[in-house]
């Protein structure tokens, strides 16, 4: 009888899913000079892959700001993968009050302030759910983008499940997919460097698809880290 209840209660908690959440109390000013500043939760003691089956599945703030249109938040992953929360939302209108981002939902810029309440994240939130290891720094990563009064971080946390946000996956178009391969050699500025460019494109009407092998185009270019330039462009 104790197995069975001891069982019955290990199916209980499968059926409720497993989540843990990782917070900072930050109290901390975000200066209104279009610094970046950074601010880190510390993830252990996750499985170390987290996909469409278990990962992140909501970031949550306080801020204070008499200017809320004011401030960009993204989330960064230990892998460097980030990922933008929300830019330039509820105008003139002060603060976000126990906001949550999430991979559904209203959009965060159709919400009112103080955005209380969960908002679907003005990026893909699910991108961070990319196979990476979770167990590191994540950052909240803050941007005050216009000067006059300085924003305010009360605290904020990070929330893994096994619901999580999805990543978008990217498999096919209708328009002409380009690749670029760097053959390990990083773009610089100014010194063209070759990389590999491959097109798949299948013809007018034709969906074309990532994984092809079969190329339109296939062969060594070179390149370089530089805006568009020409006669109108100084």
């Amino acid at each position: 009888m104790i197995k069975q209840l001891a069982f019955g209660f290990f199916l209980l908690l499968l059926s409720q899913g497993f989540a843990q959440t990782f917070s900072s109390t930050v109290n901390q000013a975000i200066p209104d000079d279009n610094t970046v500043v950074s601010f880190d939760i510390q993830v252990t003691g996750l499985p170390t892959i987290i996909d469409q089956n278990f990962g992140v599945a909501s970031v949550c703030l306080n801020m204070t700001h008499t200017y809320d249109s004011d401030m960009e938040v993204k989330l960064k992953a230990p892998d460097g993968t980030q990922t933008l929360l929300f830019s330039g939302v509820g105008g003139g209108d002060d603060n976000f009050t126990n906001t949550c981002l999430e991979g559904t939902g209203q959009a965060i810029a159709a919400g009112t302030a103080p955005f209380t309440g969960t908002f679907q994240s003005m990026s893909v939130l699910g991108n961070v759910n990319n196979g990476q290891n979770p167990n590191g720094t994540w950052q909240l990563v803050c941007r005050d983008t216009y000067g006059a009064d300085q924003g305010f971080l009360i605290d904020w946390q990070i929330t893994f499940n096994n619901s999580p946000a999805q990543p978008f996956i990217f498999t096919s178009s209708n328009i002409p997919i380009v690749k670029l391969t760097t053959l390990s050699n990083p773009i610089n500025n100014d010194v063209k460097v070759p990389v590999l460019m491959q097109i798949i494109d299948n013809g007018p009407g034709q969906i074309n698809y990532s994984n092809q092998t079969n190329y339109a185009y296939e062969g060594q270019i070179l390149t370089e880290w530089q805006g568009f330039t020409g006669p109108s462009y100084p």
